[in-house]
């Protein structure tokens, strides 16, 4: 007899049970995994931005020119800056 109510209560708490399995776990994991995507995504474009050759001559650029001008216009690109 007890088998028979166990089996009662189990068919009538199995919904439930598929539902806070569709909450809890899919939509849990489908929302970790979207956010490492979206991050993934992002890295992915910034190492495409910045590891670009005409981006590298850019930056190289700008640097040499800081290190070759004056202190006078250090002094002003550091207050740009906000140093």
């Amino acid at each position: 007899m007890r088998w028979l109510l166990s089996g009662i209560v189990w068919l009538i708490l199995a919904p439930f049970r598929i539902i806070k399995f569709i909450l809890s776990d899919i939509l849990l994991f489908g929302i970790i995994g979207g956010v490492l995507s979206l991050i993934r995504s992002f890295i992915r474009i910034i190492t495409k931005i910045l590891l670009n050759p005409i981006t590298l001559l850019i930056l190289a650029g700008a640097a040499a020119a800081f290190v070759i001008s004056g202190e006078e216009r250090k002094n002003k690109v550091k207050a740009i800056v906000g140093l």
